[in-house]
């Protein structure tokens, strides 16, 4: 009998564990600013339609293309503001408008302009970018993310791409980066974490992966090793960056989308929103050897604060689950604080609970006078939202 009560109190906090997951699923993506994609996405591409108007009354020949791109209306205009170097231009076209330097000619926005009108008579791409790629792959739940695929010819888009990555990665390693052109099986794997997101995390998962248009597999030494994974940020917008190695391990591999498929994320949120106070010093943070700028600190705390979810739903993976991708324990990757298979807790801030826990409590104390309203904001509602999963007072 008092076996029975146990399985059965089991089982209740186990369902009480579920449901606490998935309200905090729905809710992460419930806040008008900050989780609803849709209202996200829909604030980005009138931003961009407006930008296009603003640009064309200024560049004769950005007006001499306003029909083509604009035709056809908001689905046409979605593929044409998925595009990466198109978003580029365009923020780069935006900074000098604010600069009163936006005057004719402006040949690298009206190239890629000009380049996007001929992709969008197609209906097999989204934009200049993925129509240059030698080899065609798609991934993801309603296969829109396409993958990087082409030999360095001497074309303006493909030049441009290379010369992006150049910019974004080449610094930070000891040696240059390397783009990896992929396999089809190395494709198929990375189909199958973003299944895997998708079906842990149904509204997260989903919301995340809506905000890369673009993944590139790449090879890459940083600081501490190999980069795992990055964004692309503004020098290469909507892009995510991930070693092959990654691929191995479907439940960890699910963990990078999520990772930089919320910084894109935060990325179209602060086209925006503003969410740091101007001039803030840098920070020391006690896993970093180089201070962190405080923009960095609320984008990291965005991440680690979903990352928790994301392991509590790994932890309540069904059998389903397991069969399908394997039990997270039975990979042998590299140890490190965003893993959900192997983490290293004999290291101080080893664990990701212990760098979300750091972040939480010095963005609501001792940094929060440098953050504005909308980042307290931002911060006080993941933490409402991660109550159930995170102590904050720990």
């Amino acid at each position: 009998m008092a076996l029975s009560e146990s399985l059965r109190s089991q089982g209740q906090q186990e369902a009480s564990l579920l449901e606490a997951i998935r309200a905090a699923d729905r809710e992460l993506t419930r806040h008008p600013v900050f989780g609803d994609s849709k209202r996200i996405h829909a604030l980005v591409l009138e931003r961009y339609k407006f930008g296009l108007e603003l640009f064309a009354e200024r560049l004769p020949a950005v007006a001499a293309l306003l029909p083509s791109l604009t035709e056809g209306g908001d689905a046409r205009a979605r593929r044409l503001y998925r595009d990466p170097l198109v978003r580029k231009v365009m923020e780069a076209a935006f900074k000098k408008l604010e600069q009163g330097a936006l005057v004719a000619p402006q040949a690298e926005l009206e190239e890629i302009l000009s380049l996007a009108a001929e992709a969008l008579k197609r209906t097999d791409v989204d934009g200049p970018c993925e129509a240059r790629m030698s080899r065609r792959f798609r991934v993801g739940p309603r296969q829109d993310t396409w993958v990087w695929s082409f030999d360095h010819a001497e074309d303006p888009v493909l030049r441009e791409l290379r010369e992006g990555f150049d910019r974004a990665f080449s610094s930070r390693g000891s040696r240059p980066g390397r783009i990896i052109q992929p396999e089809p099986e190395q494709v198929a794997r990375l189909d199958r974490a973003c299944t895997l997101l998708a079906r842990v995390l149904p509204e997260v998962g989903s919301s995340a992966l809506g905000h890369i248009r673009s993944i590139c597999l790449l090879e890459v030494e940083v600081e501490g090793g190999k980069m795992m994974s990055a964004s692309g940020g503004d020098g290469i917008p909507s892009t995510v960056f991930m070693s092959p190695e990654q691929l191995r391990n479907p439940w960890d591999a699910a963990g990078h989308l999520l990772h930089e498929g919320l910084h894109l994320k935060l990325f179209d949120v602060v086209r925006a929103h503003t969410l740091v106070e101007p001039h803030s010093a840098p920070l020391e943070i006690p896993w970093r050897d180089i201070p962190w700028p405080m923009v960095r600190a609320i984008f990291a705390f965005h991440v680690y604060a979903h990352i928790e979810l994301y392991r509590a739903a790994v932890d309540q993976a069904d059998a389903g689950l397991l069969r399908e991708f394997g039990e997270p324990g039975s990979y042998t990757d590299n140890r490190h604080a965003m893993s959900v298979s192997r983490n290293n807790g004999s290291v101080p801030y080893g664990l990701s609970v212990e760098r979300t826990r750091f972040l939480g409590k010095h963005l609501r104390t001792t940094w929060a006078s440098r953050l504005t309203p909308e980042g307290l904001q931002l911060t006080r509602w993941l933490q409402q939202c991660l109550a159930p999963f995170v102590d904050w007072d720990a």
